[in-house]
Order: structure tokens, then sequence, then C-alpha cells
């Protein structure tokens, strides 16, 4: 930017300029004179005009480059917080398993026995059963020797059955540890996967001497999250715990090492065929400046990266964003080439002015107009500065409710009370077997069957945050749908708390029917009950009461559901955001704040509304209105 000389200085230039310096007075035996000064002059202004346009040049550059810079560590915080819940979300979903394989007596005496070629078989088609439900890319059991005994796979090609694992880290560390995680390239499919694996039974602790019978071992794909991955920009790199890149959205950087390995842990690694084929050279990974602990600026294959990492709590490993900085780059120098531009022209008219002569009220006009232009252009300057803020940060906003679609959080959590009720029939089955109650460990597990078809109706409704659902809405009674939450969340409402929770249903008239899908009226009721049971749980007398009015709005006529306890209600600073995703006032752990969020989209697709308040008697009232069924 130009600067305006002070009155005085340009009042003495003026001068200088217009009026020759008195000739001084000269001695009787006359010096030489030697033309030093006007050379001077004549240099001095187009140096420092030089000089001041580069300091422009660079100073649009460097803050151009700096608040560029910190608004691309923003955004790859953003995207790295959301693939890191995306993975800790896929690892998560399997915990359960050991458990469950543990309370199956066919499986602890398979390894008990493991040469028992007709138990192998039964072990083998439970584990089928078991991982069909699941979701996971193998599920199979390990004995104390390595051997895989039992297999949901078994009999097909490339199954683990029959082979030896004891070379494998994974088995190693469950053997001596309790439970190992390693990622490697199957044996016998030649996939690539994350494998879990636990020791049984679980309460054993290797350490201190306890007997491990087997292992059992959950490999884990994750394919469908790296193809997911290709529709963010920029670039993700998952490092394993020895710095190897795992997971890519660049297929040739995929099982080279970050930074160079010694020979003997490639040596080690080629023993536990890690990666099945010879590991790669390391990447040409060239750090560059560090931003903070987790953001550094790097230079890979030619090109420069803005890297963000951060680790996963468990699993060994390391997620890596990395933001390209060429645009960015090309963005500042652009800036610079506009301030130098701006710079020159500015002195340019500086120096035609100066050149005029002109009397001193026009130059101290027209310097009073550049100076009125100059604060003109720095609060337009000052104003698009915070348009393009504020339309960078609604962008971020609107990449991050694009990817919540693609998350499988949402599915976890929307498919946790039937798993909840599934695993509560199960034991209670198990129990009920013990004292030959046939009859009822049928009826449990035809409820368990119901409850899976459930689940697999649940999949489908969640689409609705890619597609518009096209069919069509129908007459749902309001009594049978309240049954059916009510089914679900039994055993939840049975001991949730220090009591049970009383459920007072209230819907007039009996009747009383809503234009609506029967599936998803039911999810988004079981999501505000379940949500009304969590906020109950310290209390002694815990109240749930479920209201259903038929009602007019306008020409139309309405049906009102509220659902209503007796809690500590809705904290004041989660009312303005109920509805948005990742808001939650539970602990960590258990809730992800999506509920309420998919309950809203729900009750929108239905041409209803969700709408929650506190009541003045104390605790927490959600309205859930939709159309009467004609």
């Amino acid at each position: 930017m130009s600067r305006s000389l002070p009155r005085g200085r340009a009042m003495n230039l003026d001068y200088a300029w217009r009026c020759p310096a008195p000739r001084p007075r000269m001695p009787s035996s006359p010096l030489p004179v030697f033309p030093i000064l006007p050379p001077l002059r004549r240099w001095l202004l187009p140096l420092l005009a030089l000089a001041l346009t580069l300091a422009a040049a660079c100073g649009a550059h460097a803050w151009v480059w700096r608040h560029g810079l910190a608004e691309l560590r923003d955004a790859g915080a953003h995207r790295l917080e959301l693939l890191t819940l995306d993975l800790e979300a896929t690892l998560a979903r399997f915990e359960y398993l050991p458990a469950l394989l543990e309370h199956a007596p066919d499986v602890m005496r398979l390894l008990q026995h493991g040469d028992d070629r007709t138990l192998q078989a039964t072990v083998s088609e439970h584990l089928h059963h078991i991982n069909a439900t699941a979701g996971a890319e193998l599920l199979y059991l390990v004995d104390r020797s390595g051997l895989a005994v039992a297999a949901d796979d078994a009999g097909q090609p490339g199954s683990p059955w029959g082979t030896s694992f004891a070379y494998r880290p994974y088995v190693q560390q469950a053997l001596a540890g309790g439970r190992g995680h390693f990622f490697g390239i199957g044996i016998t499919t030649g996939r690539p996967g994350y494998y879990l694996s636990y020791a049984l039974p679980r309460a054993a602790q290797p350490e201190h001497g306890d007997a491990v019978l087997g292992v059992a071992v959950v490999k884990i794909g994750l394919s469908d999250a790296e193809q997911r991955w290709h529709k963010l920009p920029g670039e993700v790199l998952v490092l394993d715990e020895n710095g190897v890149a795992v997971l890519s959205t660049q297929g040739r950087w995929r099982y080279h090492p970050l930074n160079p390995i010694p020979d003997a842990t490639r040596a080690k690694l080629d023993r536990e065929r890690s990666y099945r084929t010879t590991l790669g050279a390391s990447l040409p990974w060239r750090p560059l400046q560090d931003l903070g602990p987790d953001a550094q600026l790097v230079r890979l294959e030619e090109t420069s990266y803005l890297a963000s990492r951060r680790a996963l709590p468990s699993g060994g490993l390391q997620v890596l964003v990395l933001e390209p900085t060429g645009p960015l780059r090309q963005r500042a120098l652009g800036a610079g080439a506009l301030a130098a531009a701006l710079a020159a022209v500015a002195f340019l008219l500086l120096a035609l002015r100066y050149q005029r002569q002109r009397s001193l009220r026009q130059r101290l006009a027209s310097q009073q107009a550049l100076q009125a232009a100059h604060d003109s252009l720095e609060a337009e300057v000052e104003r698009r500065t915070r348009q393009l803020q504020q339309t960078q940060r609604e962008l971020i906003q609107a990449e991050k409710m694009a990817a919540l679609g693609q998350m499988s959080a949402g599915m976890v959590h929307e498919i946790n009370q039937p798993l909840a009720a599934m695993r509560t029939l199960a034991d209670n089955a198990q129990v009920l077997l013990q004292h030959d109650r046939h009859a009822d460990v049928a009826r449990n597990l035809q409820r368990i069957g119901t409850l899976v078809q459930r689940l697999a109706a649940i999949a489908q409704p969640l689409k609705v945050f890619a597609h518009k659902p096209t069919a069509p809405l129908q007459a749902v009674p309001v009594a049978q749908a309240v049954q059916q939450a009510l089914a679900v969340l039994e055993p939840r409402l049975a001991t949730g708390g220090p009591a049970a929770v009383q459920v007072q249903v209230d819907i007039a008239p009996t009747d009383l029917a809503v234009q609506a899908d029967a599936l998803r009226l039911e999810q988004v009721l079981v999501n505000l009950i379940g949500n009304a049971a969590d906020a109950l749980q310290q209390q002694p007398a815990p109240r749930i009461a479920i209201q259903a009015r038929a009602d007019t709005v306008g020409e139309a006529r309405q049906v009102r559901i509220a659902i209503c306890d007796n809690g500590p209600g809705i904290a004041a600073d989660m009312l303005p955001r109920l509805f948005e995703p990742f808001s939650t006032s539970k602990p960590a752990g258990v809730g992800l704040g999506l509920g309420l969020m998919i309950s809203e989209h729900l009750a929108r697709e239905m041409g209803g509304r969700l709408s929650g308040e506190n009541r003045p008697a104390g605790g927490a009232c959600f309205n859930l209105q939709l159309p009467a069924a004609t």
C-alpha cells in the first residue's frame, strides 16, 4: 500500500523541486564543487518506491499464505475428525463377538477337543450364523497351537479352516496378553484386512499363568471405508504400527513405509508375511515446517501438502490427511502480484503528481482524494474478507453434513436397541435351556428372529440421507406403532435404572391412525422413548407419558404424539442445537448425538415435524406431529 508523505515534508520537497537553492558565497580561493546531490535526489524516490512495492507484495503474500494455511488446517482437522470417527465406529462394531462366542458351549468344547471333525463343522456353522448378522469379513477360532479349528466360511475356497497361524502376531499377542491387533494380507484369501484377536475364555490372564484355550479372530475389511475417502478432497494415508501405509487414496503409496525401516525390522515383517509381498521402498516424504504437534508442511512426490495426523485410541493405526498447498500458494502469489501492481500504480501516480507544477492547494486536494480512495479500498477489502470467511465456514459445514450420510456410525446407533434386546433374549434362552423350558426358549428364538428381520429392514430407511424415498405412505395405527416400540425397549425400561420405568399410554380415540411409514414411525418412537429412558436412569420413580390426540392445523388434520418424562429436562445450551449432528449430553461412548437428527429427518420425510421443549413442572417433552390418516 502507498503511504502519504507528511504535509511539511511534501511542501519542502515541492519548494526544493521548484525553487533553486540560493547560491552560497564562495571564498576567495574557490574549491571544486561536485554534482552529488542531484543524482541522489533523482534515484532516492524510485528506490524508495521499489522497496515499498516489494514490501507490499511480500506482506500481501505472507498475509494470504498465513490465513489460508489456518483455514486449510481447520478444514483438514474437521475431515480428520470424520475419518477417525468412521474407523473407530467400524472397529468397535465387533467388540461384542468374543463374549458371544464364550457363552456358546460348543465353542469352548471344541477348543478343548479340537480334533473332533463333527464338532468343528457344528461350530463353523454357528460362526456362519453369527457373522451373517455381524458383517465381518472373516470370523474363525484358533486353538492354543495356532491351528484354525473352525471358520464361518469353512469348506469354501480360501477359508482359513485347517491353516496354522501360529506365526501371526495377532495370535501370539492374544495368547500372551489376552488380545491383539494386526493389519495384514490374508494368507488364504490374499485380501487385506484388520485383524482383532481375543483370548478365550476372556477372563483368563495369560501373564498371570491362567490357561488360555484358544483365540477368537475377527477380520474386518476396510476397503469400503477406503473407497469412501476418494469422494473427499485431499489425500488420505493410514499407517500401521510399523509406519507402513496400509490404506490410501493413492494406490501407489500402499505398502510403502513413510520413513526408512531398519533391515532387521524388514526381515521380521517378511517372516510374519504381514504384507504378503516384499515391503516397498520408503515414500519420498520430506518434512518442511512443523505447525504444531499434529500438523506440518511436507513434500511428497514433488507435491507440497499440509499433513494433519491423529492416532486411533486403540488399534495401533494413525490417520493422515494431506491437503495440497499448491492452490493456496498460487493464490498467495496472485495476491502479492496484485499488491505489487497496486503499489506500483500508486507510486507512479505520486511521481506524476510530483512532476506537475501545480499549486499547493491542488496538491493537498489530490492527496486527500487519494487517501479517501485508500481508506475506501481498505474498507472494501475488509468487507470482502469477512464475506469470504463466512462462505468458507458455510462450505465446511455443508461438507460435514454431506459426509454424515456415509458414516456407518448412524447404522450402529439405529440398531443399538434391537441388538440389546436380542442379547437379553439370547442370555435368557441359555438360562431357560438349563431349566428345560423349551417352550419359552422357542418363544425367545421367535422374537430374536423377528428382531433380525427388523434389523434388515432398518438398513433400508438409512438411505434417506442420499436418496429420496419412493415408497407410498399409508395409514398406520398409532397404538400399534407405540406397542412395537415398547416391545423393542422392554428390557431397557425394566432394568435401566434404580427402578423400572412406568409407562403411561393415552391414545384417544383408540383407533387413531397417521399417514406414515410404519417402520420409520417405529424408529422415531424407539429413539424418543429410548432417550427418555436414558434421562430417567437416576430418578427414584421414573415415568414416561405417551399421549396421542387428533388436532386441526389450518385446514389439515394432524395427529400430535407427545412423549414426556419426569427427568432433569434438557440443558439450556442444548435446546438451540437439539437436532444438530453430534449434539449430545450423554457421556462419551454412550451416545453419538445422531438419534434426534435422524428422527427429525424421518419426521420431515413423512410430512411432519419434530420439536422438543422443557415442561414447566419438570422433565422434557418431545412432540411429533404427523398428517392424520384419511
